[in-house]
């Protein structure tokens, strides 16, 4: 198998989500916002386990609303281990993707999606993502400092048995997230 290397930018894009105001929030709703307590450091979608205040009742931008599948990663580290870390969005139209939040966009000419979530794990990328961080308690890196990691990669075909080539499925404890009636408790 050949592996050619790479910078992230030239396989992906990866853009900031929008600054959500500190008010306009409610303990009901239909859009939650997306924080960095939504990621596994070791990878994956967390769901909230209450989701009291965390409604956004106010207008935004709608091109931050999330969508089922859509590759997400933090750019800001209030944990040690969260950055590098990714995670699919579960559901449609219910998260907002805030400032925090990376959205990754695969060029998909170069890179599936699901190899590159694998990607995103390795202890390769996730020691580069945390090299080029900045701060010391908080820490955060930027889509600029992302896309300078290098990588190395089979071509699309092998990526794609590599990863499956299935699209993205919603874990079944995820599912009841997704609906109307949701409600953690």
């Amino acid at each position: 198998m050949k592996f050619s290397k790479h910078k992230l930018g030239e396989l992906l894009r990866v853009t900031r989500g929008t600054s959500l105001p500190g008010t306009g929030y409610a303990d009901e709703g239909r859009y939650l916002r997306l924080t960095l307590a939504n990621f596994h450091e070791e990878g994956g979608f967390k769901d909230f386990k209450s989701t009291q205040g965390k409604y956004f009742v106010e207008a935004f931008d709608n091109r931050f609303l999330m969508h089922k599948g859509d590759l997400i990663t933090p750019l800001t580290e209030q944990n040690p281990g969260l950055l590098g870390s990714v995670a699919f969005i579960p559901c449609d139209d219910l998260y907002i993707q805030s400032q925090d939040v990376g959205l990754i966009t695969c060029n998909t000419e170069k890179l599936d999606k699901t190899f590159a979530y694998y990607l995103f794990l390795t202890r390769s990328v996730r020691e580069q993502i945390s090299a080029r961080s900045q701060q010391t308690k908080i820490r955060h890196t930027s889509p600029d400092k992302i896309s300078d990691v290098e990588v190395y990669l089979p071509d699309l075909p092998t990526q794609l048995r590599i990863g499956g080539g299935a699209e993205f499925r919603i874990p079944p404890r995820l599912r009841k997230s997704c609906t109307a009636d949701y409600d953690p408790a």
